[in-house]
C-alpha cells in the first residue's frame, strides 16, 4: 500500500505569532512527502519575520481580501497535492506523533475521514493561579445512531480532521457561506454521503484558550450573531428531517445559544422553528423559559438605573 501523502491546510488572520507556533508544530512531526500549506486571509499584520523563518518549509499563499475562515481553507485544498488533507488552525498546536498515527490509522483501517482527543488549555484559575486543561473525546462508535451523530455534529475541523481529498471534494467542501459553523455544515455533508467516519483515540491537537483574539467565546456569540444554526436548518431540511431526535437537540443549543446572548428574536425564532418541525413541547418549553431569561435580563438592566444615588 502506498504511503498517504498529506496536505496541512492553515487558514491564517493577522496572527503570525501564533501561526510560527502551529507550524513548529507540524515540521517536528517529521512524516516525509507531506506539504504545508498556509493561507494568509486578508491579514493586515506584517507576516514578513515568519516568511523569513519558513518559507522554504510552507506553500505560502495570500487572498487579497478576508474572504473568510471556509475560503481560505478551500483555496489551500484546492492548491494541495497529497491524497489526504488535513486541518490546522493558526493558534493550535499539532501533538507530537499524531501524522503518524492518522498514516498507521489509514494502512490498518478504512475510514474517509477521521479525528481526534483535543487537549483545551484555558486561562489560569482562581485555585492556586493554575491553568485548566481539559480533554474532549467525540468517539465515531456510540451506542445509538443520534449518540453517533451528536458526537460527530459537535466536532470541528480543528479536532485534528484529516480526510480523503476526493471525499472532500465530493461534498464540495466548505460552505463559504459559513464563517461560523462552517464545520458542522462539512459534517453534516460527510453524514449525507455516508462518508466512513473514524476516531483516533489520541489526543492530537492542543487547543490555545490562553488568548482573546478567538473566533468563539463561551458564550458563542458570533453563533448567535450570524444565526449560524438557523442557517444549517435550512441548508439541510432533509438531513434533520431524517434525524429528528439530533434536530431537536440541536434547536436546544441554539436556544441556549442566543439566550446566552441576549438574542431574544433568535429565542423566539428558535421557537417557532420548533413549533414548526413538530416539537410542540419543545417550542413551548423553548418560549416559556427565554421569556422569562428575557424578563429577568431586562429587569436586572433596568433596575440599577432607577435606584437614585444615595
Amino acid at each position: 500500500m502506498t504511503p498517504p501523502k498529506f496536505s496541512i491546510v492553515i487558514p491564517t488572520h493577522n496572527r503570525p505569532n501564533h501561526l510560527r507556533r502551529a507550524v513548529k508544530s507540524l515540521i517536528a512531526q517529521d512524516v516525509p512527502d507531506s506539504e504545508i500549506i498556509v493561507v494568509n486571509d486578508g491579514s493586515n499584520e506584517d507576516y514578513s519575520d515568519f516568511l523569513a523563518e519558513f518559507g522554504k518549509s510552507v506553500n505560502y499563499i495570500t487572498q487579497p481580501n478576508a474572504l473568510g475562515v471556509s475560503v481560505a481553507r478551500n483555496t489551500g485544498v484546492r492548491n494541495a497535492s497529497g491524497d489526504w488533507i488535513v486541518f490546522l488552525d493558526d493558534d493550535d498546536l499539532m501533538a507530537p506523533g499524531y501524522l503518524n498515527a492518522v498514516a498507521t490509522a489509514i494502512k490498518t483501517e478504512t475510514f474517509d475521514y477521521c479525528w481526534c482527543g483535543v487537549k483545551f488549555v484555558f486561562p489560569p484559575q482562581h485555585v492556586g493561579g493554575k491553568h485548566l486543561t481539559q480533554i474532549v473525546r467525540k468517539p465515531a462508535v456510540a451506542e445509538t445512531q443520534h449518540e453517533k451523530i451528536a458526537n460527530i455534529l459537535a466536532l470541528g475541523a480543528s479536532f485534528g480532521l484529516a480526510i480523503r481529498k476526493e471525499v472532500f471534494e465530493e461534498c464540495g467542501g466548505f460552505n463559504p457561506k459559513f464563517n461560523v459553523g462552517e464545520d458542522t455544515d462539512l459534517f453534516i455533508k460527510l453524514l449525507t454521503n455516508e462518508a466512513v467516519p473514524y476516531y483516533l483515540p489520541c489526543v492530537g491537537i492542543l487547543k490555545n484558550e490562553l488568548h482573546t483574539n478567538r473566533l468563539t467565546s463561551g458564550t458563542f456569540s458570533s453563533y448567535s450573531r450570524n444565526y449560524a444554526y438557523e442557517n444549517l436548518f435550512k441548508c439541510h431540511p432533509l438531513f434533520f428531517r431524517t434525524y429528528p431526535s439530533n434536530h431537536k437537540a440541536l434547536l436546544w443549543w441554539a436556544f441556549r445559544v442566543h439566550v446566552m446572548n441576549g438574542n431574544f428574536r433568535g429565542t423566539i425564532g428558535i421557537s417557532w422553528q420548533a413549533l414548526q418541525a413538530g416539537f410542540l413541547m419543545t417550542s413551548i418549553a423553548i418560549c416559556t423559559i427565554g421569556s422569562l431569561y428575557h424578563s429577568w435580563f431586562n429587569l436586572r438592566t433596568v433596575l440599577p438605573k432607577q435606584r437614585s444615588p444615595s
